[in-house]
């Protein structure tokens, strides 16, 4: 495994390139670009990825961001993730508009602010992920889990919600369920009511 410790790496790109077994670890990056990229078996370990980072229509397959990293305002558009764990990731702002994520693992996320629209992410999990203020218009989450979720004012237009389980979720007035398909949609458990203070 090649693995860069401690670098700073500063408006560098990778695009359409090739990396297997590549490692960032504690790394300061900013402007990286990995459009068209393939990832494979690759990790980010307590490396803060907030400022200017793409996959643009890269391929990530058994990828993981782990630690303290953050990936706030990064750009999935049209990338392809395959068993990636991003899980507990800040991922706030970020843009994830038609990219596919083919079992993968979002559990924990903040994807607050967040563009997941026309995503095809059936079978993943987003459990106890935050999606306030977030679009997921379009998405196909069918077969997904996202029990314990955050869906405050999330757009959920046009989602397909197809045995997706959304149990004990947290949604309010404005999240909006418009042309949702949710066909056998796990609702139970329900979450219980805020006590009375």
């Amino acid at each position: 495994m090649t693995v860069l410790e401690g670098s700073r790496l500063v408006d560098c790109s990778f695009r359409g390139a090739t990396l297997h077994k590549f490692g960032l670890i504690a790394c300061e990056v900013e402007g990286l670009d990995f459009a068209g990229a393939s990832l494979e078996a690759c990790a980010w370990a307590h490396t803060v990825a907030d400022r200017r980072v793409s996959f643009r229509g890269a391929t990530l397959r058994t990828t993981c961001f782990v630690g303290t990293s953050s990936l706030r305002t990064v750009d999935f558009e049209g990338a392809t993730l395959v068993h990636c764990s991003l899980r507990e990731m800040q991922l706030e702002g970020a843009r994830f508009v038609r990219a596919t994520l083919d079992t993968c693992e979002l559990s924990g996320c903040v994807l607050t602010g967040a563009d997941l629209s026309a995503i095809d992410a059936p079978d993943s999990l987003f459990i106890r992920a935050d999606f306030t203020q977030a679009s997921l218009r379009g998405a196909n989450l069918m077969n997904a889990h996202l029990q314990k979720s955050r869906l405050l004012s999330c757009d959920l237009r046009e989602a397909n919600l197809f045995r997706a389980d959304v149990s004990q979720t947290v949604i309010d007035t404005v999240t909006d369920t418009h042309g949702a398909y949710l066909e056998q949609a796990k609702t139970l458990p329900r979450r219980a009511a805020d006590p009375v203070q």
